[in-house]
């Protein structure tokens, strides 16, 4: 659904699929909602779990230059061996107070918040992407950005795997003027809270639980909020553009250069003993860095359609990699529409970096490990995917 005014949805929204053992099950269904300007409203279930055997969870999309207000139920567990759903709330201020569930058997799903101006998450909210205590699972990611991020007392952020570590199952949550967690936070893996200059804008209230203990990270370049940080901002772009335009030079060689590899791993998979060193590399003619990378995108998406589970190893591990993959190149298409690309960008950066965790759990197993030599190359295309991406986003 898209407007350019106010979206309010009001009532129950069902997309869930229908499977059997027999014939497996597709996925639950995706609802998105975008306006140019308007505030989004929701105050009914949107449920769009995923079924047994192996169907995912569907995904939910609330994003606009308004603000974002949730007090619906988003449901996108699902019980079977596969993965969670993805929710993306993308506005000016975005509130949440209901229950955000991308829970699974097998598969955590994330949450991705980012607020221009203020994101909270409410008394009774709960942010759920755990993924239970089977072997291999894996636990979501929970991501929330903001000027200011406030949690309040009796909040739940749950990032939970079957052990800890977990090779994903970490909630980050990044703020440029203040962070305020009044409730409870827990990640399988770790927990992280990013700071733009001082650490000293972090509060953990009395009664507050954050578990493990959250690492406290700078990261210079979180947006801007304060007026003073404006004004020295708009000082210092000179500099910022200098750096910035050396960025892309670097980067943009390095999918080039990984292009080449892409190409061995296609004839890898198809055709072991061609060679490809008088073919020009694969996506290195493409019109963009954006385009560049839904290129890679698709190549790896194609690798994985063509590889058995046997190679990869393992049908959870294929179905994993293949629904990251999928919700990257959701995301890079929604930044191709022109709306919120910074945001569809980060969010396709970091699919990407899930897809590269769990490609190295592949190659750290004791039993069945993903063959080195083919593992190297999908991290190659991987990190080539990614520096697409940086190149993009650093012409927004």
């Amino acid at each position: 659904m898209n407007a350019e005014g106010l979206i309010t949805l009001g009532g129950n929204v069902t997309g869930t699929p229908e499977g059997d053992l027999d014939n497996g099950s597709g996925d639950g269904a995706d609802v998105d909602l975008e306006s140019d300007t308007g505030n989004i409203l929701v105050t009914a279930l949107v449920d769009v779990s995923g079924v047994a055997p192996d169907g995912d969870g569907g995904s939910f999309t609330a994003a606009t230059d308004g603000d974002v207000i949730i007090t619906g139920k988003i449901a996108l567990p699902t019980p079977g061996a596969a993965g969670g759903g993805d929710a993306e709330f993308d506005g000016n201020n975005v509130t949440v107070s209901s229950v955000v569930d991308a829970s699974s058997a097998l598969f955590g799903g994330t949450v991705d918040v980012s607020a221009n101006g203020l994101a909270k998450l409410t008394a009774g909210g709960v942010f759920r992407v755990d993924s239970d205590n089977v072997p291999g699972g894996i636990g979501g990611e929970i991501t929330i950005q903001g000027c200011s991020v406030e949690f309040d007392a009796g909040t739940t952020v749950s990032a939970l795997g079957p052990s800890i570590p977990a090779p994903a199952a970490i909630t980050i949550v990044q703020a440029s003027s203040s962070l305020i967690v009044g409730g409870t936070i827990v990640s399988g893996a770790w927990n992280e809270f990013d700071y733009p200059d001082s650490p000293a804008i972090i509060h953990i209230l009395p009664g507050a639980s954050v578990t493990p203990q959250a690492k406290q990270v700078a990261q210079p370049n979180l947006p801007c909020c304060d007026a003073v940080c404006a004004t020295t901002t708009t000082t210092t772009v000179p500099a910022t553009s200098t750096t910035t335009s050396t960025a892309p030079v670097t980067t943009t060689t390095t999918p080039r250069a990984t292009s080449t590899t892409i190409a061995s791993i296609t004839t890898t998979v198809t055709s072991p003993v061609s060679t490809t060193t008088t073919q020009p590399p694969p996506c290195s003619g493409e019109p963009s860095s954006l385009d560049g990378a839904s290129c890679l995108v698709g190549m790896l998406s194609s690798t994985l359609e063509t590889s058995t589970s046997a190679e990869l190893p393992g049908a959870r591990t294929k179905r994993r990699l293949t629904t990251l993959l999928k919700s990257a190149n959701r995301s890079l298409e929604a930044a191709r529409s022109g709306k919120r690309v910074t945001a569809k960008l980060r969010t396709a950066h970091r699919k990407l970096d899930s897809f590269q965790q769990v490609v190295q759990q592949a190659l750290q197993r004791k039993r069945g490990a993903l063959d080195p030599h083919i593992g190297q190359l999908i991290l190659d295309v991987v990190s080539g995917a990614a520096s697409e991406i940086d190149v993009a986003a650093a012409t927004q």
